[in-house]
């Protein structure tokens, strides 16, 4: 089997691009059978052990963690603190932690993806599940397969591109 994607359309035909197809990933934010807290660098760690144990190796690792942020004056510093750790310390240790369980000559693609006003669990309660589902059919609030979309788009640019950052948003303004 090919290692390149059979282009679907004109726009796809210009290269040659990585299949998803096959290809072992972890994703953070998702997965199940195991906890753990990606604002220590020790946890990143015991979660890369744990999915190199499971899959064998790792050719794709989506990094994903972030915590919904209160107003500044409304925070403590405690939780200013962790939510620092978890929106910046988190990334970086668990690329390292990726990157150093990749096997030797694997390209290696930094991205980030930011996401708008998205439907999920952390919204509860102050948006249930029915009022999110109102808000994506208004097309205010995205539904995490947009940003899955946007991962695709990412990780399948030929070898010699790199998408380094991608902001993805709400159509019309979100609430």
């Amino acid at each position: 089997m090919s290692s390149v994607a059979r282009p679907n359309n004109l726009a796809d035909a210009h290269t040659g691009q990585p299949r998803l197809f096959g290809r072992r990933a972890v994703i953070t934010g998702g997965t199940i059978g195991i906890t753990v807290d990606l604002s220590r660098r020790e946890e990143a760690d015991r979660f890369f052990d744990a999915a190199g144990a499971c899959l064998g190796r790792l050719d794709i690792a989506a990094i994903n963690a972030a915590i919904p942020a209160e107003a500044l004056p409304d925070t403590s510093g405690a939780d200013t603190d962790y939510q620092i750790a978890v929106g910046f310390t988190s990334c970086p240790t668990g690329t390292q932690a990726a990157v150093n369980r990749m096997k030797e000559g694997s390209d290696i693609k930094i991205g980030l993806i930011e996401p708008g006003f998205t439907g999920a669990d952390f919204r509860y309660p102050d948006y249930p599940p029915e009022k999110q589902r109102a808000l994506i059919a208004r097309d205010q609030m995205l539904r995490a397969e947009d940003i899955a979309v946007a991962a695709h788009f990412m990780l399948t640019q030929p070898r010699r591109a790199a998408v380094s950052f991608m902001r993805v948003e709400t159509r019309r303004k979100c609430p």
